[in-house]
């Protein structure tokens, strides 16, 4: 299996961000015994600190590219340990409630800080692994979603079977962090080499491929006949590139090469020097484009970027980097800021609808754990798919409609919760036929977003761009989110919450479309 390391670093980080993060709500509830808008308090840690952690880790891992390796193991050894030591505090604040708040903060913060980052970092790492090759960073990833998805199931099972004994899933937890400190220690993660070749680039070198900034590689260049002209020799460049393109096992990546033309007619195809860990998804566009079928799942997945890697570039950073600050005049737009704003006010509504589902499903309707835990592959599977033939949907349907349908099945989605009935034999698949609308809504909204923002801004400002579209998103609105649901939710109840999250989603519809609205006019 080619590429084992990094495959089995997203395994082991997957494994821990699907073992106790999940039911760590249902954690703070049954052990800890905190209140909702306490709950609350702490699940919005994660998302504010993260916009901040992200960044500053990837900025470090960049500053000193040979201990990256080294950096996410002892980031991941801080921040697991303190999830971890969070299985400890019901015996070890017997008889001190007064305390159970205060260290719960302390150790969330520790794990928002030292842990969350774990995923831009794991990102980087297997780019800078795979080289020459990123454009199996997809396929790579795949394991990791794959992975996800059985550790919740995996964990819910055990939970069960164990009488409800949530302390297996720190036991999962712990075992994930402690393979994925070995992988990281083992892999070698050295800087990418990317480079042009000066005595090549004389005469008129000039992009090759439109708004792409990529490191890529270099293709067997043709030398053309006396005489031929720039359509033959367009001709024959674009011939080689279909050839690459078709191959569906090719391992030769070409997003960033640029054309090269001395004075002897001579062709070369260079690659040029660039952000390693965003040329993947910009490369994967331009394959993708020339593509007449639906892309391999690998590629698909290349083409989009996470969030954390996202959130990674909301500062610029890197000797090299030719990221420019979004100009003002574009981010007053009311085109940019209202879809920015629809995009905050959909986080808050997401994050009130997913950050107590657990606690919703288990408490209220009374589903066991093992039931719980079938939300992971179910949700895990529609998302993948949705994002696999994301490119297609916007291509055919186009931004407003597939925004517009995101909004309304996250709508249906809430609404429906409230209409399931506690101790009912359906209400387990039903619970569970609603989280396959969880997948196809966030994996359409996202992959649209980042596809929208970029025709926002110019190429030289698109890095810092989808960092600010993560941080509102993932960032403020997650955190608000689930600060607002714990308040809600425990003063009014779980239907209040969820009749919120679908109001608030109604509000997003309509930003998004007063935005749509002005620009036609």
């Amino acid at each position: 299996m080619a590429y084992t390391l990094p495959k089995l670093l997203f395994i082991a980080l997957f494994t821990m961000q699907g073992s106790a993060i999940p039911y760590l709500a249902i954690f703070y509830d049954q052990a800890l015994h905190l209140s909702s808008d306490q709950i609350g308090v702490l699940l919005a840690i994660a998302p504010f600190i993260q916009s901040v952690a992200c960044p500053v880790w990837t900025m470090v891992a960049d500053k000193w590219p040979r201990w990256h390796g080294a950096l996410m193991a002892i980031l991941a050894l801080v921040g697991g340990s303190a999830i971890v030591s969070m299985s400890l505090l019901p015996t070890v604040l017997q008889d001190r409630e007064q305390l159970t708040m205060p260290f719960t903060c302390i150790l969330a913060l520790m794990y928002a800080f030292f842990g969350s980052p774990l995923m831009a970092l794991v990102d980087s790492a297997v780019l800078k692994i795979l080289d020459t090759h990123k454009i199996l960073y997809g396929e790579q990833r795949l394991w990791g979603s794959v992975s996800n998805g059985l550790s919740i199931l995996a964990v819910g099972l055990l939970i069960t079977a164990t009488g409800d004994n949530l302390n297996v899933a720190f036991y999962v937890f712990a075992a994930g962090t402690f393979i994925f400190i070995i992988l990281s220690l083992v892999a070698k993660v050295e800087p990418s080499v990317a480079y042009s070749n000066d005595e090549h680039l004389e005469g008129d070198t000039r992009p090759l491929l439109k708004n792409i900034i990529s490191a890529n590689y270099v293709t067997p260049h043709e030398q053309p006949a006396d005489g031929e002209d720039d359509d033959v020799q367009s001709s024959i460049i674009t011939q080689g590139l279909d050839h690459i393109v078709g191959r569906r096992d090719s391992r030769i990546s070409f997003a960033n090469t640029v054309f090269s033309d001395d004075h002897r007619h001579t062709l070369a195809l260079h690659r040029t020097a660039t952000s390693v860990a965003r040329d993947v998804h910009l490369e994967a566009s331009e394959m993708m484009e020339s593509l007449d079928h639906i892309p391999s799942l690998g590629l698909a997945l290349s083409h989009i970027p996470s969030m954390e890697t996202s959130l990674a570039f909301l500062m610029p950073h890197g000797p090299e980097e030719d990221i420019v600050v979004p100009s003002k005049s574009i981010l007053k737009s009311a085109r940019v800021m209202t879809f920015l704003l629809c995009m905050l006010i959909f986080g808050v509504a997401f994050s009130m609808i997913n950050q107590f589902l657990f606690l919703f499903l288990h408490n209220d309707l009374g589903i066991q754990s093992s039931i719980l835990g079938w939300t992971g592959p179910v949700g895990g599977v529609t998302e993948v798919l949705t994002f696999w033939v994301s490119k297609q949907l916007f291509d055919r349907f186009g931004v407003t409609a597939l925004m517009v349908s995101a909004h309304v099945i996250t709508i249906i989605r809430s609404l429906l919760y409230t209409l399931l009935q506690p101790d009912s034999p359906m209400t387990s698949a039903f619970a569970l036929a609603l989280q396959t609308l969880n997948g196809v809504a966030f994996a359409t909204i996202w992959s649209t977003a980042v596809s929208e923002v970029d025709t926002f801004f110019p190429p030289e400002q698109r890095a810092i761009a989808q960092g600010t579209l993560a941080a509102l998103h993932m960032g403020a609105g997650f955190g608000i989110g689930c600060v607002l649901g714990g308040i809600i939710y425990g003063e009014w109840g779980a239907h209040a919450l969820y009749q919120a999250a679908a109001a608030l989603t109604g509000v997003s519809l309509l930003t998004f479309l007063a935005g749509r609205i002005q620009r036609s006019s």
